[in-house]
C-alpha cells in the first residue's frame, strides 16, 4: 500500500494504491483531510 497526496486543479488529494506488478490499482481517491494538507504544503516547500 503507497499513500500519496497530490493536488489537482489546486485540489490536494489523499490517494491510496497498490502495485501489482506492472499494474497500479487505486484503494481510495478522496480530497486531503486538513492534516494531510498541511503536511502536503510543508513537504512541498
Amino acid at each position: 500500500r503507497i499513500k500519496y497526496v497530490g493536488s489537482l486543479d489546486d485540489v490536494i488529494l489523499s490517494v491510496i494504491y497498490t502495485r501489482r506488478g506492472k499494474k497500479y490499482r487505486i484503494i481510495s481517491a478522496r480530497c486531503a483531510s486538513k492534516i494531510e494538507r498541511r503536511l502536503y504544503h510543508e513537504n512541498k516547500k
